[in-house]
């Protein structure tokens, strides 16, 4: 949990250094508006851009052998910058199209680690919750109006 509160604290954050570098502010009456710049902000300068994963057992990624218990570091933020999937990766551009998402599959079930704010998390009981970047754009669109309120000002 104390991730997801950090993870929505920096994107609300990075939304406020994307204004302070010049950014247009949406107008917050509109809440697709207020989501497409969250959505951007969250391509553009992520608040996660990495996290670590171990392997639960020995698998081939890209012709290299990684073997159970070996540490990855995932670059998350890197793929929000491939040309390949983003036109004009380094503009910043609420208005772009549909986002592409990088799925981690096939090799992904190999891999065990703490998860880091999105997907299911255990609690309590053993009751299983899923919480995801919407949470997060949510929380963060209530923080929009007063930073561009200030950053017009």
């Amino acid at each position: 949990m104390t991730q997801a509160f950090e993870a929505t604290a920096g994107l609300i954050g990075n939304a406020w250094l994307a204004l302070a570098a010049g950014a247009d502010a949406p107008d917050t009456r509109d809440a697709q508006a207020t989501a497409a710049f969250l959505r951007e902000v969250l391509r553009h300068d992520p608040p996660i851009h990495n996290t670590r994963r171990f392997a639960a057992e020995d698998f081939e990624l890209d012709g290299s052998t990684v073997r159970a218990g070996e540490s990855l570091l995932l670059l998350l933020a890197a793929a929000n910058r491939d040309p390949t999937l983003h036109a004009q990766p380094e503009r910043f551009d609420p208005s772009r199209g549909p986002r592409h998402a990088v799925h981690l599959r096939p090799w992904a079930p190999r891999l065990s680690g703490p998860a880091h704010g999105v997907g299911h998390h255990r609690r309590g009981a053993g009751a299983t919750e899923r919480r995801g970047p919407g949470s997060a754009r949510r929380a963060a669109a209530g923080a929009v109006p007063p930073l561009t309120e200030r950053a017009c000002a």
